[in-house]
């Protein structure tokens, strides 16, 4: 399996060396070079299961050529869009929804990271399908930006015109390259090893209660959402540690979503490339087509567009009920914080006011997630409804505990934070931070890596 790969040291110590060796050295010949790549990534991708690497190649080859046939094809481009755009969601939603009633054949190669790759394909037939790009892109090159092996498994989700800009204009690689993207390794190792995997252990035992207290239950979730974005972001800053070696410019996938005073603030810094994939090829077309209609219903413009984005982002996530409530949830707060900051909006945006609002932000996030990892919705409706407050008794003692790990596993996050922002301070610091975070992967690394958590979905 191609987690097992990238859970082994040897690829990151001999494998991935000698290929980024091999890589730069025919960097003059462009083509070449990502042809090579093109062959890595889809090796890298069949490993140990050549199944999903036809596959791959299999729907690379249908959009390419649905593309190529719109120029001689007229009135019938728009029916092409149609049925291309349709064949890849069916396919997506075969895998994610019907797994369980489909032959065995499908059910035992799932395709990992097809919810990731599939959104860059859509964003690619509906950019060519606007003219969006300026120039025709060659089968190899569309071939490397669906799957370019360090994205491919859990993002970042790369829209086409930030990647096919960079494809044929890649970068050298100095020295401040290559320490950029240990660094980023480092971190994301350390994020996965020593906080993550172990912040699971602490989750798991928390939602593997049957009634757990109010108390413990924000607790807990809590605790899963620093481990979700430990993991997360880990293998975001591994991502683009490798694709920073490639000569590409990856984006970022978080920017200090904890800070977050409303939740649309929330969404613009939480996974980012998929809120820009959702706000630019679901939320802004249906408002467009919603102001076309009745442009004076100013309410339900807003209003119908957050709500089915969401609903879209809960399907993506999971192919049960529960992500679907999770996806209507988050659509509700968005909308329900916008009418809150419309009749609070002549309020100066004072310390307090802010407070205020991190805070409410901060509450309803923590609900949300523990809807998002909660092993039913009836399970988390009995929290609020039949379980005890908390604050006394054992239960108090035990989550007071694991909050108090949560904040210490949380330390690490937090450090960088700072001196991310320290201004001058931040050249002597960091070096220390990182000499720090050295030996406590040597530390937890006896324990090995679990498997990242948004491969899931």
């Amino acid at each position: 399996m191609v987690m097992a790969l990238i859970q082994n040291p040897a690829f990151f110590f001999l494998i991935l060396p000698a290929f980024l060796l091999l890589y730069h050295v025919i960097g003059r010949f462009t083509s070449l070079q990502n042809l090579f790549l093109l062959f890595v990534s889809l090796l890298f991708y069949s490993w140990g299961n050549l199944t999903n690497g036809l596959l791959l190649i299999f729907l690379i080859t249908i959009d390419f050529l649905a593309v190529k046939s719109w120029n001689s094809t007229g009135q019938k481009k728009k029916f092409i869009l149609y049925l291309a755009v349709a064949g890849n969601i069916c396919i997506w939603s075969a895998y994610k929804f019907f797994t369980p009633s489909l032959p065995e054949v499908f059910t035992a190669v799932y395709p990992v990271g097809i919810s990731y790759f599939m959104l860059k394909k859509l964003a690619f037939l509906l950019n060519q399908f606007r003219r969006k790009e300026n120039r025709t892109w060659t089968l190899v090159e569309y071939g490397v930006f669906v799957s370019f092996f360090p994205q491919i498994l859990s993002g970042p989700v790369q829209l086409p015109e930030s990647f096919f800009k960079q494809i044929n204009d890649k970068k050298p690689l100095p020295i401040e390259t290559i320490l950029l993207s240990a660094k980023l390794f480092v971190l994301g190792f350390l994020k996965k090893v020593a906080i993550a995997d172990n912040m699971g252990l602490l989750v798991n035992r928390v939602f593997q209660l049957e009634n757990p207290s109010l108390l413990m239950a924000f607790t807990g979730a809590l605790g899963f959402s620093v481990q979700l974005f430990a993991d997360f972001s880990a293998y975001t800053d591994i991502s683009r540690g490798v694709s920073i070696l490639l000569g590409f410019d990856p984006p970022k996938n978080f920017n200090a979503p904890f800070l977050a005073v409303s939740p649309q603030d929330f969404w613009n810094r939480w996974h980012i490339t998929l809120s820009a994939w959702l706000r630019t090829y679901i939320f802004n077309p249906v408002r467009r087509k919603l102001i076309r209609a009745m442009p004076d219903a100013r309410g339900l413009q807003v209003a119908l567009p957050a709500l089915i984005t969401m609903l879209a982002s809960g399907l993506w996530h999971g192919n049960t009920p529960k992500f679907l409530i999770w996806g209507l949830y988050q659509g509700l707060i968005l909308i329900g914080f916008r009418a809150l900051e419309n009749v609070f909006g002549k309020i100066a945006p004072n310390r307090a006011f802010l407070f205020l609002k991190w805070l409410l932000t901060f509450v309803l996030m923590m609900a949300g997630w523990l809807l998002f990892r909660g092993s039913s919705v009836q399970w988390v409706i009995d929290i609020f409804i039949n379980s005890r407050p908390g604050f006394s008794g054992d239960e108090f003692v035990t989550a007071v505990s694991i909050l108090s790990m949560v904040f210490m596993y949380s330390l690490p996050l937090i450090l960088y934070r700072l001196i991310d922002g320290a201004g001058k301070a931040k050249r002597t610091l960091e070096p220390l931070y990182f000499a720090l975070a050295a030996v406590i992967l040597l530390v937890f690394s006896a324990s090995g890596v679990q498997d990242f958590l948004y491969f899931e979905f």
